[in-house]
């Protein structure tokens, strides 16, 4: 058998052609120069009826109207006549300005005086010049030769793949995928513009002889909108999709449709509907399908046939969803990373086919699901020692210091029962910085903050009417210790201690008929007070009460067993009835403030940096981006409509609602916070987002999955997995920290968010609101580190400076420089290689359990009154850990692959 000269390849003695590379053999060669001469231009269609499909190979080898040597329009000398064909003829020629070669495509002498085929010869150029990409041919401009209009254009010296296709039959398999993505790419950059191209078949492909593909003719293309009518059937009927060949619509789908029936031709060599004429044409395809690939070459990956048939489909809403979408459906390949290469920004679908979709092999998932719950576990015992909260002895629940407040109310002289009631608790900030400044090292903090004075407050108020507050700082609506004023007359407010002790009492007086103020009377006071007025001293009044008052009176003295503790006790009457009264302390145990830490001063900065970032920066970005067409605006959609829902949520469960007009006033203001809260996610998402996904959308994958719905992903469930095992081990090294403090005595214990004492509905809308918060800050951190990288150009330079800089700037600002240091550099080391490694929605989980756990009053002690948020925080990660696990897994049996590794 002889072999081909090209590439030793045996070749059969009937074959004209070599089956793997094409080059034709001794036999053949009349038949290379025929297509080499036709180089430029497709095999000319014969004249037929007006319903015939078939093609000629017969070629016109005549030079044209204008001979080689002939200078044009003082500019381009004419070459050759590379081909000519019914819609024109194709010279190439050398662009003395510029000096490259080029193309001009002149129409027919007879069309070039048609005002409706000048439009369109017009119409080609205008919207050829909006495609700019490596895979379809550029158009430069339009000039006119004595009244004959021609188009310039990229000249591309190498042949059609129509030509390719009648010399070899079909392309081997890897040649063949090579071919199509970059067929995708280039219909992709096409559509990306709301441009069709209408006519694609592999007479309009050429491939040059460096092998690159290039879309050519655009003569029917047109912008999606405006093709209607008869339009609609323009082109040509071998490769219209049957909803073009009904004139009932064309779309990017219409043009997928025929990259379909060219992505046939080239695996296989054949067409999958071949008739002679329009009307057996429309027969086939409604009573056939075309033959499987399988059975015609059988090297073909069953991927290609599947992604094929669904080019194939009759339904234009069951093809794929772009050229991308193809071409990331095919086997190998990155198609990120050529869509990359070709300078163009991958779609958010592309983004979202992109990636593994191998699911998470058992063993590391099993790892990593341990990991989190001992992890857990470690956490909830050591948490329950070192928290400041979980050391304060909660023997009375809310509601049951409530009534004692209101019991005291009444034994002070106001009886009437209330309309409205609220209670909250606060820190005894005072007292504590006494403690941390005055005593000596190391300080028995549960010995501290437990009896009188109290470490933690509990605040119970109650109206005549509804409490209607106004503060919008923290939650709105719900009243605090000062909201709403205290202003109608009857409104009371009592503070106390844990043990059930009264701090402070003040009430509105109530107008009374008495002329003569009754003898005041502090003992009482006192005895709820929990201290012994006769062990006090009298003193002069130095604060003066909110309410009306007609006698004062102040006193200083010690708490029982606190001799180093002085405190002020002030009280007031009001016709004899006490409305004032108040436990301070005395004016030299507090010492005086130096000013925010160097700790806080970073904080401060990296917040006002993030608050620019968000309210400047962003809005003139996404601006931008939305003036170009550019980002993802449904995923920025669903994002803030999602931070909307979940704002408005929260605030529903956790603030007071009163039955007057007021609720309304909450409601339009909750719901302008939420809005403003969504809004600043949109556009921070519009501003990052696109530029994230033309210089590195692999971070985005599962984010973008997340977004277009795939929850149930493997790849969606592996990241979430990671990102709750980072967000517990950023909270162990952190645990491991406060350990070595409290054990030198440097600081109180860690603070806790006092709302995880409110009750079950508190505890849902804190973990809304910080799935909110979660989502806000992992952008600002994205944004800052992607800043960096566009600046130092280097991912892992990026990553060195971002590490290192938050690392130092924070760890040098705390008491212990070294072990803070340390362990700055180990958690936003982690943190940003969880980034690198697994993408945005990693961190976002990551940064969501991080920051949960140490929000929530964690104890071991479920059955206590204050369990509750502890078991719910436990049960949420543990939940959602379990979900990604299962999701990682991909569907796979857990044991039967875990003894095969």
């Amino acid at each position: 058998m002889p072999k081909c000269a090209a590439c030793s390849a045996e070749v059969p003695a009937t074959s004209r052609f070599c089956p793997d590379c094409g080059v034709a053999t001794q036999s053949s060669r009349p038949v290379m120069a025929t297509a080499a001469a036709t180089e430029a231009m497709p095999p000319r269609r014969s004249s037929q009826s007006s319903g015939s499909l078939t093609n000629s190979g017969a070629v016109d080898f005549d030079e044209g109207r204008f001979l080689p040597g002939t200078l044009l329009a003082e500019r381009y000398r004419i070459l050759g006549c590379v081909g000519k064909g019914g819609m024109g003829e194709v010279y190439r020629a050398n662009d003395l300005r510029l000096g490259q070669s080029v193309a001009l495509k002149f129409l027919p002498e007879h069309m070039s005086q048609d005002p409706a085929i000048l439009a369109r010869f017009y119409s080609e150029v205008r919207i050829a010049r909006q495609i700019t990409h490596p895979n379809v041919c550029r158009v430069y401009d339009i000039g006119d030769v004595e009244g004959q209009p021609f188009i310039s254009m990229q000249f591309v010296d190498g042949e059609t793949l129509a030509s390719l296709l009648l010399r070899i039959g079909r392309l081997p398999a890897d040649k063949a995928i090579d071919i199509t993505r970059r067929l995708c790419a280039g219909l992709a950059a096409a559509h990306s513009q709301g441009v069709l191209h209408r006519d694609l078949k592999p007479a309009n492909i050429m491939i040059d002889g460096r092998g690159q593909v290039l879309i050519m003719d655009f003569g029917l293309a047109g912008v999606a909108e405006q093709i209607e009518g008869s339009d609609i059937r323009s082109g040509t009927p071998a490769y219209m999709s049957p909803e073009q060949l009904a004139g009932r619509e064309v779309s990017t789908r219409s043009d997928l449709y025929a990259l379909g029936l060219v992505m046939y031709e080239i695996f296989t060599g054949k067409r999958p509907f071949d008739a002679g004429t329009l009307a057996e044409l429309v027969r086939l395809r409604e009573e056939s399908r075309p033959a499987e690939i399988s059975s015609l070459a059988r090297d073909v990956d069953p991927a290609v046939e599947r992604i094929i048939l669904r080019c194939l489909d009759p339904d234009p809403a069951s093809r794929p969803g772009s050229a991308f979408l193809v071409s990331s459906a095919m086997p190998g390949g990155d198609p990120l990373a050529m869509a990359l290469a070709a300078g163009e920004t991958p779609s958010p679908e592309m983004v979202a086919a992109a990636g593994s979709q191998e699911a998470m092999r058992p063993l590391w998932a099993i790892l990593t699901l341990s990991f989190i719950l001992v992890a857990l576990v470690v956490l909830l015992v050591a948490t329950s020692k070192q928290s400041f909260v979980a050391r304060v002895r909660f023997e009375v629940p809310p509601e049951a210091m409530a009534v004692q407040a209101r019991k005291m109310i009444q034994q002070l002289g106001y009886t009437a029962p209330p309309d409205d009631h609220a209670w909250g608790f606060d820190y005894n900030v005072k007292y504590l910085n006494f403690v941390r400044d005055h005593a000596k090292p190391p300080i028995d903090w549960s010995a501290a903050i437990n009896g009188q004075p109290s470490a933690i407050l509990f605040s119970y108020r109650q109206s005549p009417g509804p409490l209607q507050a106004q503060n919008i700082n923290g939650i709105v609506g719900r009243p605090t210790y000062t909201d709403p004023p205290q202003t109608t007359p009857g409104m009371a407010t009592v503070q106390m201690d844990l043990t059930g002790h009264l701090l402070s009492f003040s009430v509105v007086p109530i107008k009374s008929n008495e002329s003569v103020p009754a003898p005041a009377d502090p003992a009482t006071l006192f005895g709820l007070a929990g201290l012994d007025f006769k062990t006090f001293k009298p003193d002069t009044l130095r604060s003066i009460p909110a309410v009306a008052t007609d006698n004062t009176a102040a006193w200083t003295g010690f708490f029982p067993g606190h001799p180093d503790y002085p405190i002020r006790v002030e009280a007031a009457w009001w016709r004899g009835q006490p409305v004032f009264f108040k436990i301070t302390e005395a004016a030299d145990v507090s010492t005086p403030s130096s000013g925010p830490s160097a700790e806080q001063q970073v904080q401060r900065v990296i917040s006002v940096t993030g608050m620019f970032m968000f309210l400047v920066v962003a809005p003139l970005f996404a601006w931008r981006n939305l003036r170009l067409g550019r980002g993802d605006r449904q995923g920025a959609l669903r994002l803030g409509v999602f931070a909307f829902s979940l704002g408005l949520i929260a605030w529903m469960l956790s603030t007071h609602h009163v039955s007057t007009i007021w609720e309304f006033g909450l409601i339009t203001t909750a719901t302008a916070l939420a809005l403003l809260t969504a809004a600043q996610l949109w556009v921070s998402y519009l501003a990052l987002e696109p530029a994230v996904r033309r210089r590195w959308p692999r971070i985005l994958i599962t984010w973008t999955r997340v977004l277009t719905g795939r929850w149930r992903d493997a790849l969606v469930g592996r990241d979430v997995l990671i990102g709750i095992a980072v967000g517990v081990g950023y909270d162990l090294a952190f645990c491991a920290s406060r350990a070595y403090y409290i054990h030198n005595g440097a600081r109180p214990p860690g603070f806790t968010d006092l709302a995880s004492l409110y009750g079950f509905q508190m505890d849902v809308s804190m973990i809304l609101r910080q799935m909110i918060s979660s989502l806000a800050f992992a952008l600002v951190f994205f944004l800052l580190f992607f800043v960096l990288r566009l600046v130092a150009r280097k991912e892992w330079l990026a990553g060195v400076i971002f590490v290192l800089v938050f690392s130092l700037s924070r760890g040098l600002a705390s008491d212990y420089q070294l072990v803070a240091t340390v362990l700055y550099l180990v958690v936003y080391g982690l943190i940003v290689t969880v980034l690198l490694r697994f993408g945005l929605l990693a961190l976002v989980t990551a940064l969501f359990v991080t920051d949960l756990l140490p929000t929530i009053l964690l104890t071991p002690n479920f059955t206590a009154w204050y369990g509750t948020a502890s078991l719910m925080v436990l049960v949420v990660v543990i939940a959602l850990a379990l979900v990604a696990f299962r999701q990682a897994l991909g569907g796979r049996r857990l044991l039967a692959p875990l003894l095969d590794e």
